[in-house]
């Protein structure tokens, strides 16, 4: 009888170790939009330096398609897709979604001052978000805030992309080559963004 060799099983080999990130995540829920604040830091107004939600809310409606968001929002019933937020106290700041707060904030005081007529007294008080950890780190949350506007489908514009890039670099001590493996893009692509900003 013909004898066959078992082959032994490689082991693992030796070299760097990778380490799998701690979700972001604290829980979801839904959250009443009052207790919502828009995030004056958001990429899309931070070179503003607007400081008063209501100057915020204002061009985020009239600068970023809000109207736009708005009209989407009637027309489904319920904001789609979540809001991720960050507890502050016992309010939470808006990380990822401002146009779509305000969008609601908006219908709230549309509501409230009966230009508009909700099927039910609850439409609209409250979002379904994405509760984030209230411990992150700012270079924790503008790699989640890149992944999310950088490398998805909802992209900022260039001069937003930029924006955050240069913060990525200067300010969390990335390389181009670290920001373009985090967001898939050449570290040409990223080179380019940082120097045009």
């Amino acid at each position: 009888v013909a004898k066959t060799k078992t082959k032994k099983a490689k082991s693992m080999p030796k070299g760097k170790q990778i380490i799998i990130q701690q979700s972001y995540i604290q829980c979801r829920k839904e959250i009443p939009i009052n207790q919502i604040i828009l995030d004056p830091e958001n990429y899309r107004i931070k070179h503003l330096k607007l400081k008063k939600q209501p100057e915020i809310q204002d061009h985020l409606l009239m600068n970023e398609d809000g109207n736009g968001r708005m009209k989407q929002i009637l027309s489904a019933g319920q904001i789609i897709e979540e809001l991720y937020v960050l507890p502050v106290g016992n309010k939470y700041v808006d990380i990822e979604g401002n146009v779509r707060a305000a969008a609601i904030k908006k219908i709230n005081e549309m509501i409230a001052s009966g230009k508009l007529i909700p099927s039910s007294k609850n439409d609209f008080k409250k979002v379904k978000c994405i509760v984030l950890k209230p411990n992150l780190s700012k270079s924790k949350l503008r790699k989640l805030l890149a992944i999310l506007h950088l490398a998805s489908k909802k992209q900022w514009k260039a001069s937003n992309k930029g924006a955050m890039i240069y913060d990525m670099i200067e300010e969390d001590s990335e390389s181009y080559k670290g920001v373009g493996d985090i967001l898939d893009m050449s570290e040409k692509e990223v080179k380019d963004l940082y120097k045009a900003f």
